[in-house]
């Protein structure tokens, strides 16, 4: 919105965090801090299955935009209640 002029540029809400990356991830994981920092609207809730084989219902999150070096994405995210660095998940 704001490269089209809708917003002023400094209204965009930038939050920068230390990450892992793993290659195996099927959806980008991220904390309710993160969410609530950046103001993302919940799209929806989809089960997933944790890596100790339990299920829980978490929120679906967006868009969001990831910049690191010189690439970008605009992505959707799971919202994980628990610390998502140390909690491996997977949709159902």
């Amino acid at each position: 919105m704001a490269k089209k002029g809708d917003i002023p540029s400094e209204n965009v809400r930038k939050v920068k965090v230390r990450a892992m990356v793993d290659s195996g991830a099927m959806t980008l994981t991220i904390s309710e801090e993160i969410v609530k920092q950046l103001g993302l609207k919940v799209h929806e809730q989809i089960e997933v299955t944790l890596a100790n084989g339990s299920f829980r219902k978490c929120d679906y999150v967006g868009p969001v935009g990831i910049r690191f070096e010189n690439r970008t994405a605009c992505c959707r995210a799971l919202v994980h209640p628990d610390r998502p660095h140390r909690a491996q998940m997977k949709v159902k």
